[in-house]
């Protein structure tokens, strides 16, 4: 039995704890997901026992600009203070100039964007929410944006003949939580409708008719979305080739965390399983 392996952001902005044995980590991440050091350690485990089952290995991990749009840099309220982290800017708060854009010359996208998100979440039976700003983290050159060793070092082996990495999140105009397309996309840059990258490892995967077994961080954000989009990308009748490894995968907010298993099990009748019991 070959399968194929999807894993999300596994980098140590996510991964990585602000303390290890008792002891400052210098690589603590800045949006650490808990749980995701161990989900990692299980990862590497996974990969070298069974690498000769893998077909391939897609590594998504995001890579933003030091200003966008779900970072506190890019808003501002009336006396021009930065929203602090996890604040929630909805529709109305544009509207209502409770927060602008800093470059008032992105204003008409910036309610565009809150707008789009407000009907994403009228039409869609998943996690999307209204625009949460996250803490700065996954800046392209930076160790936060570096995948996690304990994971690379079990992959690095096979970078040559079986892994692809997906990048995403690079327009400062956009989230793209989900690596197959961006929250809301951005005329002009193609790569925020459909990942090519993600798209062509995809169809790879279904044409070589191996199990696509998907883990990463987070569990309720990142994942969740990358997972609801391919779902609506794939033909019904391929989704049962979905595994979800749910020992790879913790969540930033549980009770999301449980509604994104919950749906994948009761709405789209999809497998979950382990990285300890896939195999048997």
């Amino acid at each position: 039995m070959n399968v194929n392996l999807l894993l999300v952001d596994p980098q140590n902005c996510f991964t990585q704890p602000s303390l290890i044995e008792g002891k400052p980590n210098p690589l603590a991440g800045a949006l650490y997901v808990t749980g995701a050091e161990k989900d990692m350690v299980r990862g590497a485990n996974f990969i070298r026992k069974y690498i000769d089952f893998i077909n391939q290995i897609a590594i998504t991990g995001d890579f933003h600009p030091t200003k966008m749009i779900s970072f506190p840099n890019y808003w501002v309220d009336k006396d021009g203070n930065y929203p602090k982290a996890f604040t929630i800017i909805s529709e109305d708060d544009v509207i209502k100039g409770i927060w602008k854009t800093e470059n008032p010359k992105k204003q008409e996208w910036g309610l565009w964007y809150v707008h789009s998100l407000a009907e994403n979440n009228k039409k869609k039976t998943n996690n999307f929410f209204d625009l949460r700003i996250w803490p700065y983290h996954a800046i392209s050159g930076t160790t936060g944006a570096n995948f996690d060793s304990i994971l690379m070092n079990a992959v690095n082996p096979y970078l040559d003949s079986k892994v692809s990495i997906i990048m995403k999140g690079l327009n400062p105009d956009t989230e793209q939580q989900g690596a197959f397309e961006a929250d809301v996309p951005v005329e002009g840059d193609k790569e925020t409708f459909k990942n090519t990258a993600l798209l062509n490892w995809l169809n790879n995967a279904i044409s070589n008719e191996g199990d696509i077994l998907i883990g990463g961080e987070a569990k309720d954000i990142c994942l969740a979305y990358t997972v609801y989009s391919i779902l609506d990308y794939l033909p019904i009748e391929d989704h049962s080739r979905i595994v979800l490894l749910e020992d790879l995968m913790s969540p930033i907010y549980p009770e999301l965390g449980e509604k994104f298993i919950s749906d994948m099990k009761n709405i789209y009748k999809l497998r979950i399983s382990k990285t300890t019991e896939y195999f048997k």
